[in-house]
């Protein structure tokens, strides 16, 4: 889970630089990942983003066999204050 936290928030931050904070974020495990020298690809997609909300998703496939291994869906707002959240 961390690293669809890690990789959807870099996606955003290339878009947009406003504080983040994390309101859902979900994974789905496909495979069985072993502990060796393969190569992790991993995309990150922002679905959708507006003024208060961002959605974002990622996928996680073995490079040499391309078998997806997770995907993970990110929602986060921006600045709870504005949005009276905090």
């Amino acid at each position: 889970m961390t690293y669809v936290d890690i990789a959807t928030t870099c996606a955003l931050y290339g878009f947009d630089p406003r504080q983040q904070i994390s309101r859902h974020i979900a994974v789905d495990f496909y495979e069985d990942f072993p502990v060796d020298s393969s190569i992790l690809m991993i995309e990150a997609k922002i679905n959708r983003l507006d003024n208060e909300m961002a959605f974002i998703r990622a996928k996680f496939t073995i490079r040499e066999s391309c078998d997806a291994i997770c995907t993970g869906t990110h929602m986060k707002t921006f600045r709870a204050e504005t949005l009276n959240l905090a």
